[in-house]
């Protein structure tokens, strides 16, 4: 797939929502004029560089309002641009909320404040025009039914972004937007199947299905064909699905002025969900000159909570190593992090800053199922991380780096794209997320590789975690990247050898959650040379500890020795980053006790995703390292400027000692050139 040919290398960096609330609508009102004013001074004096709208999210059931709405948002756009700040409008393309009862009603009120849920009656949705089309026409269908598709978990239902009168009309609304805002960018959002496979039956869905492969969709059920992986006609539906959101984007790109920032949402194409919900973010960027990606539930984790979502920072670092990846391309990646105090910004910008990225930062009042009497006690979302964007304002030369990764770790697109195994929770993604897990967990210089490369000049080792599927293409490449002296280290289910001893299966039930057990391999638990420099090993990667300990080492025994060497900072997580011949090694501590406001969580009508984190500290850390092969050392802590670290140079190296509960550190430090630089 070819990569965008935009880019927007030069956009925002520092973005905060701009939330919408039922009291902004009271427009134009004179106290809402002054609001907009005081919110646009603090964000500026926060140190951020951009705001983006969060409400009146599901944009066509405010079409009654739009001028109202777009007049709001030219008047935020004329008050941010003043303060050389820039607005982006973000909003679902394609949801509309529904219910027909109360209790739904009061559900969305709960669960879904955020999009500052508003909905018309059945029987006025139902003459609902625009362009002279029925905007009820343009829903998705149930497959297995054929009836409008519901989606219970926002009490809506979607707009199918394969249908041309959707497209068309949609269109329009953004010129429209354009033309009457001044906004400086867009997040065109939920272009994506919620509902997972049992949508989208549509005449517009079924038709593409027809062209493609000559035959009419078999109906719900048919198990030659649904979940069939060998059916090549199931195939190419799910390929189908993958690409309708690209070619929507694409045609929404084409009404946008050049160079015009446009993003999607995206939390992750390494999923198993992603071939349900036809996700991925290559072919966001067919459209999108952005990369986002959300970091949803609590950062740092509260493990306090079984209910909210409190992902290690971890797995946070491998959940965007995909999206890196494709940013080499466009250029910028913004990472989305919610949270209500100063730590939660702080830590999430740490994270952005130490991958490379950009940051969101935001807040999400309206999912906490608290009165509006004691959101309004919350900081506004701009004061949680104005620390933190006033520093990386006033230090850029620190930001403005590369990483140099010395391990491509494989995202096979063949295995998760064209196999069962590929799909299951159990399967080729479970393998593939350990793999940067592990990376990540010990500060392993890693990237994911969507393409294998011919040459070792980026990435000395390339791992396949279960790579179990390659085209004969990817086979040659790998063949030529070894002869040049790249390293493969294959494990788990392999296409290299002619029988890798797995039995794996050929078909799933959709949306089942019943999968089949795979058993170990029949090969010999070790080590095997294929071909010079290509070695396999059966042990799959999401196995536990000790194949975690296995690939750990073969990493380390095959990696060149770098420049520096670091030693100790155990629970910190490490990312070198480079500008010219000076390093800029992060430190991010991995783990925290956090504290949460004990008096607001025990008011909260229901739990979901976050937790109102008020403190946190780092937790198993080593505040004592060892930096090897460098001259000097400069030590900057950006949420401590009044402390210090301590040094000690010493025959062995420089000892850094850190201050006590130190967050976020960045050690700078100048490489010594190689014999061949000098």
């Amino acid at each position: 797939m070819e990569s965008s040919a935009f880019s927007c290398k030069n956009g925002p960096q520092r973005f905060v929502s701009w939330w919408i609330d039922w009291h902004d609508l009271d427009w134009p009102d004179p106290d809402n004029l002054d609001r907009i004013r005081r919110r646009a001074d603090s964000i500026a004096e926060s140190g951020a560089d951009a705001a983006m709208v969060f409400g009146a999210h599901f944009r066509w059931d405010f079409m009654p309002y739009w001028t109202i709405l777009h007049d709001y948002l030219a008047t935020v756009a004329e008050e941010l641009h003043q303060r050389n700040l820039r607005l982006f409008d973000h909003h679902s393309a394609s949801l509309i909320h529904r219910y027909d009862t109360r209790e739904e009603a009061r559900q969305v009120k709960l669960h879904s404040g955020p999009h500052l849920p508003f909905a018309p009656s059945r029987e006025a949705a139902a003459s609902w025009s625009f362009q002279g089309k029925l905007l009820n026409d343009w829903r998705m269908r149930d497959l297995r039914d054929g009836g409008i598709l519901q989606l219970p978990q926002y009490a809506a239902e979607q707009f199918c972004h394969s249908n041309p009168d959707f497209r068309d009309a949609y269109l329009e609304y953004v010129r429209r937007l354009l033309a009457e805002t001044g906004i400086d960018g867009l997040m065109c959002d939920d272009l994506i199947h919620f509902m997972g496979y049992i949508s989208c039956g549509c005449r517009w869905c079924r038709a593409k299905f027809r062209e493609s492969c000559d035959s009419e969709l078999p109906p719900w059920g048919d198990t030659g064909f649904w979940g069939n992986w060998e059916n090549p006609a199931w195939r190419t539906w799910l390929e189908l699905r993958f690409r309708a959101n690209g070619d929507f984007l694409a045609k929404v790109r084409s009404v946008l002025p050049e160079d015009f920032p446009m993003l999607s949402c995206c939390s992750g194409s390494s999923s198993p969900y992603a071939l349900q919900i036809g996700q991925d973010i290559r072919e966001f960027n067919r459209g999108c000159s952005m990369i986002l990606l959300e970091m949803g539930g609590n950062t740092p984790p509260y493990p306090g909570d079984p209910v909210t979502w409190n992902p290690p920072l971890y797995e946070r670092v491998a959940q965007s190593a995909h999206h890196l990846a494709t940013a080499r391309h466009t250029g910028q990646c913004i990472g989305l992090g919610y949270g209500f105090h100063e730590i939660s910004g702080n830590v999430i910008w740490a994270l952005n800053k130490s991958l490379g990225c950009g940051t969101w930062f935001s807040t999400l009042k309206a999912r906490l199922g608290l009165p509006l009497s004691l959101l309004r006690t919350l900081p506004d979302d701009a004061a949680p991380v104005a620390v933190a964007y006033r520093f990386e304002q006033k230090h850029p030369e620190l930001f403005d780096s590369e990483a140099r990764p010395e391990i491509g770790v494989f995202f096979s697109y063949e295995t998760r794209n064209n196999t069962a195994f590929g799909a299951m929770n159990t399967g080729y993604i479970r393998d593939f997320n350990a793999a940067l897990n592990l990376c990540a967990a010990h500060g392993l210089p890693f990237a994911v590789a969507l393409e294998i490369p011919e040459e070792p000049d980026r990435f000395k080792v390339l791992l396949l975690p279960s790579a179990a599927r390659m085209s004969g293409l990817e086979k040659q490449r790998l063949s030529r990247y070894a002869a040049r002296g790249g390293v493969v280290l294959a494990t788990g289910p392999s296409a290299l050898p002619e029988e890798d001893g797995f039995a794996l299966p050929d078909r799933l039930v959709p949306g089942s959650d019943e999968e089949p057990e795979i058993a170990p391999s029949s090969r010999p638990a070790r080590w095997q040379m294929l071909t010079e420099n290509i070695v396999l090993h059966p042990v799959r990667t999401g196995e536990g500890a000790e194949a975690a300990a296995l690939l750990k080492n073969a990493l380390l025994k095959h990696l060149p020795r770098g420049r520096f060497l670091v030693e100790g900072g155990d629970g910190y997580l490490k990312f070198p980053r480079y500008t010219g011949r000076c390093c800029l090694l992060h430190l991010l501590a991995a783990e925290y006790d956090t504290e949460v406001d004990q008096k607001l969580e025990a008011m909260r009508r229901h739990r979901s995703r976050v937790n109102v984190i008020r403190t946190a500290r780092p937790r198993g850390v080593n505040p004592r390292l060892l930096l090897r092969g460098i001259p000097q050392v400069t030590v900057i802590l950006p949420f401590q400027p009044d402390r210090k670290a301590k040094l000690s140079p010493t025959p062995d190296g420089i000892h850094v000692e850190l201050p006590e509960e130190c967050i976020y550190a960045i050690l700078q430090f100048p490489l010594e050139m190689t014999s061949e630089e000098r």
